[in-house]
């Protein structure tokens, strides 16, 4: 049997898989995309991964909220990260 050792990415194929998928989002919503919904439900971390235990209490996340603070400054990269991954999700809903 296997051991798991994580999933490793390189960010190099990372970046061509986002230019991508970006390109395509352009060329078949053009410049911009609007998003319908603003709440959504957020399950916490580090309870998202822990698929063994109790199932986690869901929270609330805006996406309004995750795009502002993508727009500052001084946010954390950690952070950023997840709150891209937000706006995202939201955007691969559209199909």
């Amino acid at each position: 049997m296997d051991t798991w050792n994580g999933l490793r990415i390189e960010v190099a194929a990372l970046r061509e898989t986002v230019t991508r998928l970006l390109d395509d989002l352009e060329a078949t919503h053009g410049e911009a995309v609007t998003l319908p919904e603003d709440f959504f439900y957020s399950v916490p971390f580090p309870e998202l991964y822990d698929v063994l235990g109790d199932a986690p209490q869901l929270t609330v996340g805006q996406l309004t909220e995750s795009w502002e603070n993508l727009q500052r400054d001084d946010a954390s990269v950690q952070w950023e990260l997840v709150w891209l991954g937000d706006v995202l999700k939201a955007i691969g809903h559209l199909a």
